[in-house]
C-alpha cells in the first residue's frame, strides 16, 4: 500500500524533492546587420553557356551594409577574395562536380563554410567566416551568385556578383 501511495504523489506532481536545472538559454547574437553584395566572377576557364554552374576561378565579393539592422557598428569588411578550383584523383585528373574553395583574404579569423551551388545555370557561393572582434566574435555570411551562365559568352570574361548577406556580432563563439 505504500508503493501506491508514493505513486499517487509523484503523479500528483509531488517530485520528491528533485531539483530540475533548466535547459541552457538558446543564444541569440548581440545585432544583426544586412549586407549587399557585388563583384566579379571571373573563371578560370572557358565557360561552356549550355553547362550551367562552372564555379572554378576567381570570386571577388565587395561588401556594403544596406541595413544596420539593430547593430551600431558593422565590423564585415568590405572586401572577400576566394578561389575556386577542381578537385582532383590521385592521378591528377578533375573529378566531375567537384570543387575545393580557399579564402584568400582578408587572411584573419576562421572560415567555417566555404561552398558553392548550382542552381538555374547560376552559381552561389556559400561563405560563413567567423572573425575574433576582441572579446566578440562577428559572424560574416554571404552568399554572392552569378549571372545564369547561358546569358554570358562562351569565354573567359568577368562576371557580374550580386547578392545579399548577413553581419551578426556574438558575445560568444557562435
Amino acid at each position: 500500500m505504500v508503493g501506491l501511495a508514493a505513486l499517487g504523489a509523484a503523479c500528483s506532481g509531488d517530485d520528491g524533492g528533485v531539483t530540475h536545472v533548466d535547459a541552457a538559454p538558446e543564444r541569440v547574437a548581440l545585432c544583426t546587420a544586412t549586407l549587399t553584395l557585388g563583384g566579379s566572377f571571373t573563371p578560370s576557364r572557358t565557360v561552356d553557356p549550355a553547362a550551367g554552374c562552372q564555379p572554378v576561378g576567381a570570386w571577388a565579393v565587395q561588401v556594403t551594409v544596406s541595413d544596420m539592422g539593430d547593430c551600431t557598428a558593422v565590423h564585415s569588411g568590405t572586401s572577400y577574395s576566394y578561389t575556386a578550383t577542381d578537385m582532383v584523383d590521385s592521378n591528377g585528373v578533375p573529378i566531375p562536380r567537384t570543387t575545393s574553395v580557399t579564402h584568400n583574404s582578408p587572411a584573419s579569423g576562421e572560415d567555417d563554410t566555404l561552398t558553392i551551388t548550382g542552381d538555374n545555370g547560376s552559381c552561389t557561393g556559400n561563405f560563413d567566416m567567423i572573425v575574433p572582434d576582441g572579446a566578440m566574435f562577428d559572424e560574416i555570411q554571404i552568399q554572392p551568385t552569378t549571372p545564369p551562365f547561358a546569358s554570358g559568352p562562351a569565354d573567359k570574361s568577368a562576371r557580374t556578383l550580386s547578392g545579399t548577406g548577413t553581419y551578426q556580432l556574438w558575445a560568444t563563439h557562435p
